[in-house]
């Protein structure tokens, strides 16, 4: 029955929730079952200086660290549960580019098709964060 699909699906997403290798599952256009926001943004620092900073600031913003990869440059982390939603994987990439770097968010609902604004309001937290970190 569709109960059954339903929980099969929630279950499996639960268990590869905190895998980075998921990150194209939960991400993708074609996955009905997770909706997702993504922005880019430069900062006039090196990619390895951005990591560490974004490191910094997860551990301010409420965000629970699960990955952090410097060899490949991403990290993975996971938003609380709470009534708009079962949480939020969160993804961040880095590019550098000449002095600066190329910062991808990515926000993930874990088992929703609608966020209420949340993956939204997990940018708006975390960039927040970021620019008080950056003042002195």
């Amino acid at each position: 029955s569709l109960a059954i699909i339903n929980f099969i699906i929630f279950s499996f997403n639960l268990l590869v929730r905190r895998l980075i290798a998921f990150k194209p599952y939960f991400l993708s256009r074609f996955n009905i079952f997770s909706a997702n926001f993504n922005k880019e943004f430069e900062v006039d620092i090196s990619a390895d200086l951005a990591f560490a900073k974004i490191l910094e600031v997860i551990a301010d913003s409420g965000f629970k660290l699960v990955t952090a990869d410097k060899d490949k440059l991403e990290i993975l982390a996971i938003s609380k549960l709470g009534w708009k939603s079962w949480g939020e994987n969160i993804y961040f990439t880095f590019k550098g580019i000449g002095e600066s770097t190329l910062i991808s968010f990515d926000s993930a609902a874990l088992f929703q098709m609608y966020t209420w604004g949340k993956n939204e309001d997990n940018y708006t937290v975390f960039f927040r964060k970021l620019d008080e970190s950056f003042t002195i």
